[in-house]
């Protein structure tokens, strides 16, 4: 086949200037345009009048439309298209059009007028429906006159039948190095016609930890729109022994061989459709998989939320990723989470809290079938606060620090901090009197971002601003909000003092009552 249909618009009937075409074997007419009128209307002739499809042998040709040459004349270059519509109107609005270019024949599988009808003029499977074909001749160099051939029918029934027998199956799974990509999915051919056994081998299957459904399926198409086969082999849920198969339509069941004993390797796969029996025969080590350079922290715990744009684990060693003064907010009930993601802008593959984890041992996970697990610490007994963090991809382990004691932190908010009105900024007591953060990315693009200092790690009142009409850093102490009115909410200003957005490290030093801002390089 030439190329892929496309539909016609309605304008395409006044570009013709059809005043209508039945759906008899007449000769099609139109106005003839201006020009020496060399071609003659082609001459249509079908394969076939009726033709019932069959989704079974999909690549077969059903329908040979040929026609004669419009000109026998080498030198005028003439170009072919076949319109197909249906029904009983306008035979040029919304037909489907094939460019078959300078061929003289077009060919129609299986496949395509099951589209046709199902898909592109939405009629019901198992009606018979007469489909009127007509072929256009122009000449590209719009010197003489285009031509239409006379209008053919061929009555033509879809099915949605499938064979009982794919040609191959699909390998796809959290168990494959490409997941539930059934674009990409692994094409497993059939050892020989009728045979109905499929087979490969050196297949890198992780199929451990079992715990995260690490398995597969066997589709029977990739399964690509409505009328691709949607059944797939998968275990048979009723048996104890692994491999047993049953042939689905729909539904969560699938291979999973970590459940049954099976490790991380290379297999050799072999199912069997006759006997419904999957074997799989491990071959050989998993080749050994490079460690991300970082991870990417996301989760509700984090000021950032869900954004990339967030605080990442660094790398310190091979398998060993670190980050420091995380803010991080548990929730009331420990159900605010995060995960751990391996590439930038890619959810198929992360890190989360395993099930056996526990406060002096937080166990991980790596995810790629799901979206459920996360890490918790609150559901561990962390609390709320400022924290290091440390993952050990190696052991499959996570370390929490609490660098900050929330008892006698001071707190910081502004649309001039991290994040802005909405989170608190933590100032660890540094001495009598003193707090001072460190790595603070404050942002002054803009005179009217300001920040407040709160006497305590989740309080409101006092808090402290700048005292108007003087240096920058002078200290004003508002103990309520009749106070806080009388200086004209008196928050501090950077930007109106000079100061640009960078990492500062921040210190209140209430012996002196002064805030310094220092510049980290």
């Amino acid at each position: 086949m030439r190329s892929k249909f496309h539909f016609l618009t309605t304008g395409l009937a006044t570009l013709f200037l059809l005043s209508g075409v039945s759906c008899s074997d007449d000769e099609a007419s139109v106005p003839t345009p201006p020009g020496e009128g060399i071609l003659t209307p082609p001459v249509l002739t079908l394969s076939a009048e009726e033709v019932l499809v069959e989704p079974e042998e999909p690549d077969q040709t059903v329908l040979h439309a040929e026609w004669s040459a419009a000109t026998d004349d080498p030198e005028v270059d003439v170009r072919y298209s076949l319109y197909v519509n249906h029904g009983e109107g306008d035979m040029f609005t919304n037909p489907l059009v094939f460019d078959a270019g300078t061929e003289l024949s077009y060919d129609f599988t299986n496949e395509e007028l099951n589209r046709m009808l199902i898909s592109d003029f939405e009629i019901e499977p198992g009606v018979a429906t007469p489909l009127r074909l007509v072929v256009y001749a122009e000449n590209r160099d719009d010197e003489f006159d285009t031509q239409l051939s006379q209008t053919l029918v061929c009555t033509v029934t879809a099915q949605t039948a499938y064979p009982a027998y794919p040609p191959a199956v699909y390998l796809v799974g959290a168990a494959t190095s490409w997941g539930w990509d059934l674009t990409q999915a692994l094409e497993i051919p059939e050892t020989s016609p009728g045979s109905h056994r499929y087979e490969a081998s050196d297949i890198e299957l992780r199929v451990q930890p079992a715990s995260i459904n690490n398995g597969f399926k066997l589709y029977f198409s990739r399964n690509l729109d409505d009328l691709d086969d949607p059944r797939f082999a998968a275990q048979d849920l009723g048996s104890d022994t692994f491999g047993k198969t049953l042939v689905y339509n729909e539904g969560d069941a699938q291979y999973q061989p970590g459940s049954f004993g099976y490790e991380n390797g290379l297999y050799s796969i072999s199912l069997d459709l006759d006997a419904l029996e999957l074997t799989i025969t491990r071959t050989g080590d998993l080749p050994a998989e490079a460690l991300p350079e970082q991870l990417y922290l996301l989760g509700d715990a984090f000021t950032w939320g869900w954004v990339w744009t967030g605080t990442p684990l660094a790398k310190v060693e091979e398998g060993i990723y670190r980050a420091e003064n995380l803010v991080m907010d548990f929730g009331s009930n420990g159900d605010r989470g995060f995960k751990m993601y391996e590439k930038l802008e890619n959810w198929s593959v992360y890190y989360a809290m395993a099930d056996d984890a526990t406060a002096d041992n937080i166990t991980l996970q790596r995810v790629t079938d799901t979206d459920v697990p996360q890490v918790y610490p609150g559901k561990l007994g962390f609390k709320n606060g400022v924290y290091t963090m440390e993952v050990n991809l190696l052991e499959m382990k996570m370390t929490l620090t609490q660098s900050i004691d929330y008892s006698t932190a001071y707190s910081m908010t502004g649309a001039a901090t991290p994040g802005g009105w909405d989170t608190r900024t933590y100032l660890p007591k540094k001495g009598e009197n003193e707090w001072e953060a460190t790595g603070i990315r404050m942002n002054f693009d803009d005179e009217y971002k300001g920040f407040k200092i709160f006497a305590s790690a989740d309080g409101w009142w006092p808090w402290y601003g700048q005292q108007p009409d003087a240096a920058f850093g002078t200290v004003l102490r508002i103990d309520d909000q009749a106070t806080s009115d009388s200086y004209g909410d008196p928050q501090f200003y950077p930007q109106r003092f000079g100061y640009a957005s960078g990492t500062y490290t921040i210190n209140l030093n209430l012996n002196t009552m002064t805030l310094t801002l220092t510049l980290e390089q």
